[in-house]
């Protein structure tokens, strides 16, 4: 009887976890994460715009922005700080936003300050995912990534190359001048 009862006990639980989970829909897209930011070149002590934005509508989103927390320090968000936690020691934002009040979202931006100049790369992971008004979520995702080098970095580099042209350039000179001057005495 007991061996009877925890069969059927097993069997309907099983039967209303099949229920319950066809109720959650997964459509079969891939959600493409981009980001994009308000500078192609930075400069020490100036302020960045990231904008990480996604390709469909959502109410939920949960995510890592990654960046390099030696270069950057985060300042905000455009959304409430409940919804994001900045691990400085890994250089992780993560961010876990559901909509209170029924809005969407296709975007969120986050301003850092910028501590070191050299070249910033950011990048997205997923953590729990994203999820439509109707507890859609996406079959696939494609993180996003972006590279943006500083300004100084640059300059730093053309100076120096420049210099090496120019010295290249007067060495040349001064070396065929004495070579003419050889032959003048020569001849």
């Amino acid at each position: 009887m007991k061996k009877e009862k925890l069969i059927n006990v097993t069997s309907f639980l099983f039967i209303l976890i099949i229920f319950l989970l066809s109720f959650r829909s997964v459509y079969a897209d891939t959600l493409n994460l981009n980001i994009t930011s308000n500078k192609e070149k930075i400069k020490n002590g100036e302020e960045i715009i990231i904008k990480v934005s996604w390709n469909k509508e959502m109410q939920a989103a949960d995510y890592f922005l990654n960046y390099d927390a030696k270069k950057l320090e985060y300042v905000k968000s455009d959304i409430d700080d409940v919804y994001i936690s900045n691990d400085v020691n890994q250089g992780i934002i993560k961010t876990a936003w559901f909509s209170m009040d029924d809005s969407k979202k296709t975007s969120i931006e986050y301003t850092f300050k910028v501590k070191n100049e050299g070249q910033l790369k950011f990048t997205t992971s997923i953590n729990g995912g994203f999820a439509t008004e109707n507890m859609e979520v996406p079959e696939d995702y494609k993180d996003g990534e972006l590279v943006i080098e500083s300004s100084e970095n640059n300059s730093f580099i053309f100076i120096i190359l420049g210099g090496v042209i120019f010295v290249s350039v007067v060495s040349f000179v001064i070396f065929k001048s004495k070579r003419k001057n050889k032959k003048i005495q020569k001849g």
